[in-house]
């Protein structure tokens, strides 16, 4: 008799352990045996980590090879008062950025969920991708000190967002957990 109840007990554990099994590998954003972060740790990371980022200064050097004069662009660019909500899967920030003397004030939505790549790129590669040396083929440029961009890239359009680091490491960082939060809002379509 009890020889019997716990093979009924086995046999139990075994169906519902595979059945378990079976509706972890249906479902793509169950976390069962993930030892991932959630979406929610995931989002308060990005929030706090760009939040501590602070001012970035960096000198963009514009050089006209065809001349040999060099045009110096104080920059400076700041994020802050970053919102990242795990329920809309909205990332929300205001941005200030400097050029010499004058800034603009932005603020910025950006839905996870439209974004189809995450990218770390030095800020010499971004102003080539934001097209500022579009017309001006015989300049190049130079970033002092070496500044790195996360930059997010929306499905269909080229619209992007992009988030300066001083620390590769940390823009690197920053790039994985940003990856991981699009691709648990359903992103990279």
């Amino acid at each position: 008799m009890i020889a019997k109840r716990l093979w009924w007990l086995s046999l139990s554990i075994i169906v519902v352990g595979g059945a378990l099994l079976i509706w972890h590998s249906l479902d793509p954003h169950s976390n069962l045996f993930d030892h991932q972060p959630s979406l929610k740790e995931t989002m308060k990371e990005i929030q706090d980590e760009l939040n501590s980022v602070g001012l970035v200064n960096y000198l963009l050097k514009f050089h006209n090879n065809a001349t040999g004069e060099d045009k110096p662009v104080l920059s400076k660019l700041e994020i802050s008062q970053v919102s990242a909500d795990p329920r809309s899967c909205f990332l929300i920030y205001e941005q200030r950025t400097y050029q010499n003397t004058a800034h603009h004030d932005t603020g910025y939505v950006v839905a996870l969920k439209s974004v189809k790549k995450v990218d770390v790129i030095p800020i010499e590669q971004e102003v080539k991708n934001t097209g500022v040396l579009i017309d001006h083929p015989e300049f190049s440029v130079q970033s002092t000190p070496p500044v790195f961009v996360v930059e997010s890239i929306k499905a269909g359009t080229n619209d992007r967002n992009a988030f300066l680091f001083l620390s590769e490491e940390r823009a690197n960082k920053m790039a994985r957990a940003l990856s991981r939060a699009v691709e648990l809002c359903g992103g990279r379509k």
